[in-house]
């Protein structure tokens, strides 16, 4: 695999035309031109990418692939995301772990409009919310630590992400801890 970086985004009509290939019929609409619509192409063509790879996936466990086999496959990702070095490495995983803290989220955004959830779910969506913030935290943490060319304020960003991701499972332990006391009175520990 040979990549080319691009430091700047794709045109709207880039990713609308990428999308397409993708078998996602999308329209820019009014304000094309600003970023959030450019975001959220971008966003859409990064689930079009995944809903492929999840497809691809499904195919090739019926044609007889070991899922194990998927680890090594799965560095194509990072390839393909132009990752030239582990600090590179480390901030896409940990990009990655904040969209998906960010669709947690969204998750329990769209239950909490549905109506509360059964049994304490709504506490542990939370919980759930918050170990995958804690996840993306851990991760800046990480990265800025093995940075070889870190000064201070690598330092200073490796223990804020920490500080955080010890704050967020704090308050998920709670969640929890409260899904269970208040919804499940007779389990009183996990």
């Amino acid at each position: 695999m040979t990549i080319t970086r691009a430091d700047t985004p794709l045109s709207t009509e880039q990713v609308m035309a990428l999308l397409a290939e993708l078998g996602v019929t999308a329209s820019a609409g009014q304000g094309s031109g600003d970023g959030s619509t450019a975001l959220g192409l971008a966003y859409a063509l990064v689930g079009a990418a995944e809903r492929n790879a999840i497809d691809t996936e499904r195919a090739a466990l019926r044609a007889g692939t070991s899922p194990a086999e998927f680890g090594a496959t799965a560095r194509s990702r990072t390839l393909a995301a132009g990752v030239r070095s582990e600090t590179e490495e480390f901030a896409l995983v940990e990009w990655q772990a904040t969209r998906l803290a960010q669709a947690i989220g969204s998750l329990a955004h769209n239950r909490d409009s549905a109506g509360p959830a059964p049994a304490g779910g709504d506490r542990l969506l939370r919980a759930v919310e918050l170990v995958a913030a804690a996840l993306s935290a851990l991760l800046c943490a990480a990265g800025a630590a093995r940075d070889p060319q870190r000064d201070e304020d690598g330092a200073r960003t490796a223990i804020d992400g920490l500080r955080q991701a010890v704050r967020a499972l704090d308050r998920a332990r709670a969640s929890v801890h409260e899904a269970v006391l208040v919804d499940e009175p007779a389990v009183h520990t996990l």
